[in-house]
């Protein structure tokens, strides 16, 4: 079992406060829901509920109202937690709201995490759906909520826990506008490399708590450059203070406790400079230097060293070193990036396939499968080459040699290829036009800069990692410069439109999100499965869509919250694997192949 596979979730905080020397704003209600569950059947007992009274003690002081929910003297539910945090959004005076989770729960991919209450996994709906809650949070009218999770992760099959549906804590409260900031805070990053002990061992060394506990030390013992003065002159610690600190201390106390040797926190504040949620309770102590760098740094290097001028830092080419560059490429081949990068660059041969079709890197493939009415052959190299016939592109069926496998849609005059990573997983899926498209001459004149920006692209969602972040104002004008910087490639390479969709509806820029769903469906001719998801465009008449499903594993996760659910994705849901791009055990794809017309052997 790896331990950061595994949700020993401990944490959700949420404030609202715009204050400084320059501007303030009168601080209204504020309310905590705070969360500690230590016995889930079949798991290390934890004393999580320890952290959640001393996060409540801690809140209380700092003027919360706090709902305190125990699993000591009985059971906590969903439905518990849910009437919490709606009470707390039907008063509609909140300016603040803290939720606070320290349990067990499981990461099922890169972006859907669980935390798990006192009924699971037997009884498949108490858990509650993190992206999910994020996704209603940003609705529910209280101006700011942050998500804190203290991760120790596995897979949920190792858990049983394949069929937890969960559920949501947040009310659904009138139509999607997105007008609340939601700050994350999460103990690891989602990425698919760690070097760990297994959970039981961690656990009984200490794990429990770390996250946690530096957290709170944020308050207790800040750095120098992290505390702000308010009007009244009292020093407080801003969320986006936060994130330098945690990346720090959490990484120190794991190894010190030699329970982890590379810990990436993974933090994004949306909120503005000066919200924060507690007063520094002590002296503040001079800054300390970092000893981890964060992953997000790691993907902006990346995207910089591709020829894009887009950061969330400031990592202009001025300022960065050599020893600097050492520095972050050196943690980039630690932590697994490197290597994902490396995969999508090498996963094909474009000179010797140009026509419309799929090719899988490397030898995986047992068979395809047409899910139309098209047709197919097979190339001696394992190319499957389709002639669609009335329609736009047709779905593909994968099967991979261990019984796993995906659907992939194979789009009229591009060739589609798939990266495998070394763990089988799907890492990226990325289209190169044809000879016979008319965009083929602007992918060969810029075709090593595209495939540097697709191998970016696919590290980073690998870890869940690459944003636009900062308060409103700042991402709508970051994103000046990253439209800037994929102009050109996510006109010629549809996979880089997904990714983007992705981002923006991370970051809440709608409009720009259906300008580039609206873009490629007029395009291709068809819609994208995730794009019409993520823009809404799928409760509308619009072209075929394809696949029927996400095409990204994280889509799964907003099927339900944007009213997208069908009969096939609710079947196909528990059998999802852990994967950045969809993927289906053995029994799912016995339930996909009903659908498949004609099948081509690869050899």
């Amino acid at each position: 079992m790896k331990r950061r596979d595994f949700l020993c979730a401990s944490s959700a905080f949420a404030a609202f406060v715009v204050c400084g020397s320059a501007k303030s704003q009168a601080v209204g209600a504020r309310g905590a829901v705070v969360i500690g569950v230590d016995k889930i059947q079949g798991l290390p007992v934890l004393h999580a509920t320890d952290g959640a009274n001393q996060v409540a003690q801690w809140l209380t002081g700092e003027g919360f109202e706090v709902k305190l929910l125990l699993d000591t003297t009985t059971k906590v539910t969903l439905q518990e937690i849910f009437d919490a945090v709606a009470e707390f959004v039907g008063r509609g005076n909140v300016s603040m709201l803290v939720i606070y989770f320290a349990g067990h729960g499981y990461m099922a991919n890169v972006a859907a995490e669980w935390w798990m209450l006192s009924g699971a996994p037997a009884n498949p709906n108490e858990a509650v759906s993190f992206l999910e809650s994020v996704y209603l949070a940003k609705n529910c009218g209280i101006p700011n909520v942050v998500i804190i999770s203290d991760a120790c992760r596995s897979t949920p099959e190792s858990l049983n826990a394949g069929s937890v549906r969960g559920g949501l804590i947040f009310p659904v409260v009138g139509l999607p506008s997105a007008t609340c900031d939601v700050d994350r805070f999460m103990a690891t990053c989602a990425g698919n490399r760690a070097y760990e002990l297994p959970v039981a061992e961690s656990v009984n060394q200490g794990y429990q708590g770390i996250f946690t506990g530096s957290f709170m030390d944020a308050f207790r013992r800040p750095d120098k450059d992290m505390v702000k003065p308010i009007r009244d002159g009292t020093l407080v610690v801003p969320n986006r203070a936060l994130k330098k600190y945690l990346q720090r201390e959490v990484q120190k106390r794991a190894q010190d406790k030699s329970i982890i040797l590379k810990q990436l926190p993974d933090v994004e504040v949306t909120s503005d400079d000066m919200v924060y949620i507690g007063h520094a309770q002590a002296q503040v102590r001079a800054s300390l230097p970092g000893t981890l760098l964060p992953i997000d740094t790691i993907v902006d290097f990346a995207f910089k060293k591709a020829g894009a001028s887009f950061s969330n830092i400031d990592l202009n080419g001025e300022n960065i070193s050599p020893e600097r560059e050492l520095e972050v490429e050196k943690q980039a081949a630690d932590v697994g990036f490197t290597q994902t990068a490396q995969m999508v660059i090498d996963d094909g041969h474009e000179t010797s396939l140009s026509g419309t079709g799929v090719y899988v890197s490397g030898n995986a493939v047992k068979y395809f499968a047409l899910m139309g009415p098209s047709a197919a052959d097979v190339t001696s190299d394992g190319f499957l080459n389709v002639e669609i016939k009335d329609r736009r592109a047709e779905n593909v069926l994968i099967r991979f040699n261990d019984g796993t496998g995906t659907v992939i849609p194979v789009i009229s005059n591009y060739t589609t290829f798939v990266s495998l990573g070394d763990g089988g997983e799907i890492n990226n899926v990325r289209y190169a036009p044809s000879k016979d498209n008319n965009l083929s001459s602007a992918y060969t004149q810029n075709q090593p800069r595209i495939k540097r920006l697709q191998s970016v692209f696919a590290a980073a969602a690998a870890y869940g990692t690459f944003r636009i972040e900062g308060p409103r104002s700042e991402r709508r004008e970051r994103d000046k410069y990253f439209r800037e910087d994929i102009r050109i490639a996510d006109g010629i390479d549809p996979t880089l439109s997904i990714y983007t969709g992705y981002i923006y509806a991370d970051a809440d820029l709608d409009t720009e999100l259906r300008e580039i769903s609206a873009k490629l469906r007029d395009q291709l001719g068809i819609g994208l499965f995730d794009l019409e998801l993520l823009s809404g465009a799928l409760r509308q008449p619009s072209n075929a869509v394809f696949p029927s499903f996400p095409m990204m594993a994280q889509g799964w996760s907003f099927l339900r919250v944007m009213g997208a659910q069908s009969e096939q994705t609710t079947t196909l849901k528990p059998y999802l694997m852990k994967s950045p791009w969809t993927m289906f055990t053995l029994d799912g794809m016995e339930h996909l192949m009903a659908a498949a017309q004609k099948m081509y052997p690869t050899r």
